[in-house]
């Protein structure tokens, strides 16, 4: 009994914690919180199709929330990745 109690804290609180500070490290953090805002939306699709529970609407409305702000974090994190190229090179490039 304590054996499953102990496997359950290492692989499913200790692990990702390390492998979330592994990423952080490898994509920085403002992409790994990107990453990881698209936890909950992969829970709740996960739990309807290996699990059989109903989706509600007030989930779907939460999971249109989160992409709108991944998408948004997304493309002015890009935006401001441009602007900072053009007054560190001192030119504009294609690309």
């Amino acid at each position: 009994m304590w054996g499953y109690g102990m496997m359950l804290a290492v692989i499913a609180t200790v692990l990702p914690s390390f492998m979330l500070s592994a990423g952080m490290k490898r994509i920085g953090a403002n992409n790994a919180a990107i990453v990881t805002s698209v936890g909950p939306v992969s829970t709740i699709l996960q739990a309807h199709f290996f699990l059989g529970e109903a989706i509600f609407a007030e989930q779907l409305i939460g999971t249109a929330l989160v992409i709108v702000g991944v998408l948004l974090i997304g493309w002015r994190g890009g935006k401001k990745e441009a602007e900072v190229e053009v007054t560190e090179g001192g030119k504009v490039e294609a690309g």
